[in-house]
Formats: C-alpha cells, sequence, structure tokens
C-alpha cells in the first residue's frame, strides 16, 4: 500500500538490515575494516562486540557483500541456537562435506580439514561467520 503511495521500489522496513543504506560512523567504518581485514588475512577468528542495536549484523553482513568478488567461500549462520547435531549437520551441508560427516566427530574433522586444505591451496579463503545476536 505504501509502495505506491511514497512511490518506493522496495520494502523500507525488513526484519534483516539492507546493507546497500548503511551509515558508516567512524567507528561503523573501523568495524566494517576490521571484518574485512580479518577475513582477507585469514586472521582466524573474529569477535565484534557492542549493545543490541549499533549494526553488528549489518556491518558483518556488509563485509561480507564487500567480499563476494573475492575469492572467498562464505558460510553464513544466523540463528545459531541449535543442537550440537544440528550444528555438525548445517556445517557438513555448509562445506559439502557429505552427511555421513555429521556422524562423527573424527569423519566431520577429518573431512573439512581436508576441504579448507583444498580450498587454501586453490588460493581460496573460506570464512565461516557465527553471528550469535541476542542469544
Amino acid at each position: 500500500m505504501y509502495h505506491e503511495y511514497y512511490g518506493l521500489t522496495e520494502r523500507p522496513f525488513d526484519l534483516t538490515p539492507n546493507t546497500r543504506y548503511l551509515y558508516l560512523t567512524p567507528m561503523h567504518r573501523e568495524a566494517l575494516a576490521a571484518v574485512q581485514y580479518g577475513i582477507t588475512s585469514r586472521r582466524g577468528i573474529i569477535v565484534v562486540t557492542g549493545e543490541a542495536g549499533t549494526g553488528k549484523t549489518t556491518i558483518v553482513r556488509a563485509a561480507l557483500r564487500a567480499l563476494r568478488g573475492e575469492n572467498v567461500r562464505q558460510t553464513y549462520l544466523n540463528n545459531p541456537a541449535l543442537t550440537r547435531e544440528e550444528f555438525l549437520q548445517f556445517l557438513t551441508k555448509a562445506f559439502r562435506l557429505g552427511p555421513e560427516a555429521a556422524g562423527s566427530k573424527v569423519d566431520l574433522l577429518s573431512k573439512l580439514t581436508a576441504t579448507l586444505a583444498r580450498n587454501h591451496a586453490q588460493g581460496q579463503i573460506t570464512a565461516l561467520v557465527v553471528d550469535v545476536g541476542a542469544v
């Protein structure tokens, strides 16, 4: 209804923020650069903290969006309220490890290690992003 009245071409209010309309304050710009640098320089673990509603999720999504054209294989988990088994299933699907990898930690680790090593040998950066939100 308001689309036509205001001449909008897309929904103005979504549950997930649209990174195209990100306003970067100096602190947001620094956080965005830190996330991008952390991923591209293979820093291992990057932690972004802040109060609810300060833009952590938007910053991380913007960083991942900016890295899409790069040689980065990214997997984004925005609902980490999973059981251990569900998390293992998520990893096996996200990294295409095959369903048998979810049945055993040893199988999962060996297949995941092999996949990560292969990606690295091909010059790819692999990123697993877990957005814990307000858990």
